[in-house]
């Protein structure tokens, strides 16, 4: 072989060599970079999926406050407005009762009015009370009657008793006379100022009442005759 052509083939031999252990460096420090990287990355990947999940964790616990809280405002709102309805109602039913005692104020200073121009006097009921008897159907009651003109002197009469209420669909009116164990039976008033009444009743079975009536029927031509009716409400048991 030619001196000079061994020379070449040494040569292309070294660069052979010289390829090959550059490509088994490059790739012996390309596997350690990438194991320096995967062990370096790892922990840090953990630390962002642990902080994510604290940030759903607390997410979800500030939906639910934001949930209640709405639930919470609306209970408040309803209240409030609940409120301004009843508030409303009763300035309605306070208006109601304030023209109703000025109405009655009217007039009963217009028929004392006419009362006095007539020279006559007129009896007044008041402090009606119906209270829930032992037995069924058993009522007990109270009230005052009263003269209407000061001064007028004694007052004298029969004061009857009036049920109005149903039975069977039917209207009817019952009377102490019509009640067999009404006691009293019968109810006179003889007064100067004013006299309390009180006795009991039983209504027969079936019968609602709604009305009760005290009629005034008084002696001689100086008192005038009157009767007033009250809605039937029970108080006590």
């Amino acid at each position: 072989m030619p001196l000079q052509l061994t020379r070449l083939w040494w040569r292309l031999l070294g660069l052979a060599l010289g390829a090959v252990l550059g490509a088994a460096t490059f790739g012996l420090g390309f596997g350690l970079g990438l194991t320096r990287g995967s062990a370096t990355s790892a922990p840090g990947l953990a630390t962002l999926l642990e902080e994510r999940n604290s940030a759903l964790t607390e997410l979800a616990t500030l939906r639910e406050e934001v949930s209640k809280l709405r639930q919470e405002a609306s209970v408040l709102e309803r209240s409030r407005q609940i409120e301004r309805e009843t508030n409303k109602a009763l300035q309605i039913q306070l208006k109601d009762a304030q023209d109703e005692r000025l109405s009655l104020v009217r007039e009963g200073s217009y028929l004392k009015r006419l009362i006095r121009e007539g020279g006559k006097g007129a009896v007044r009921v008041h402090d009606l009370v119906l209270l829930a008897g032992e037995g069924p159907q058993s009522v007990r009651y109270s009230f005052t009657v009263s003269q209407l003109v000061p001064d007028f002197g004694e007052t004298k009469g029969r004061v009857a008793l009036r049920v109005t209420g149903t039975q069977g669909g039917m209207d009817q009116e019952l009377g102490l006379e019509r009640l067999p164990r009404a006691d009293p039976k019968e109810l006179s008033m003889r007064f100067d100022h004013f006299q309390a009444f009180q006795g009991g009743l039983t209504l027969p079975d079936g019968f609602e009442p709604r009305f009760l009536t005290v009629v005034i029927s008084p002696e001689g031509d100086q008192l005038a005759g009157t009767s007033e009716s009250f809605p039937w409400i029970l108080e006590g048991p």
